[in-house]
């Protein structure tokens, strides 16, 4: 039987970006999705090139009964972080209007890149790659509503 450090349920942005960070500090991760391939809806937004964010958003184009939480969130990740990251990747991309962000080639550039994102790359420091270890993904999941009162006691 196999173990993993973290479960991550969803092989769309946010699961393997996710993911990509946890291979990065060394945890064993595996990835559960239902779709016959991950990031589906990267592959098809933005006609197949991705809008990948919004270089003018602010806490003020979201909507919540905590505001304070999308501030927070978006100072400590910005568009242009993730932007840099690309960058780093060398994947081109160019602005249609009004901020939007679509890659110059293929969807498929940002979706490789989330997937290296756990995996030791030429960059890291040799001791980093020793705390490294692959994100596995496993397609075909099947997600059942657990009963939380069968685990009862069960640990």
């Amino acid at each position: 039987m196999q173990s993993f450090d973290v479960v991550i349920v969803g092989a769309g942005a946010a699961g393997l970006f996710c993911a990509g960070v946890a291979g990065q500090l060394g945890l064993k991760v595996l990835v559960l999705d239902h779709s016959e391939k991950v990031a589906e809806k990267i592959r098809i937004s933005g006609g197949g090139r991705a809008n990948f964010t919004n270089v003018d958003v602010t806490a003020a184009n979201f909507l919540s009964e905590n505001p304070r939480f999308c501030r927070s969130a978006l100072s400590r990740y910005t568009p242009q972080h993730f932007l840099a990251l690309m960058q780093r990747h060398g994947i081109p991309f160019h602005e249609k209007h009004k901020g939007q962000l679509f890659c110059d080639r293929s969807a498929e550039d940002i979706i490789q890149m989330l997937i290296d994102l756990g995996i030791p790359v030429h960059e890291r420091a040799p001791e980093a790659d020793e705390l490294m270890r692959e994100v596995e993904t496993w397609i075909e999941a099947e997600m059942h509503r657990l009963d939380p009162e069968a685990y009862v006691g069960q640990h």
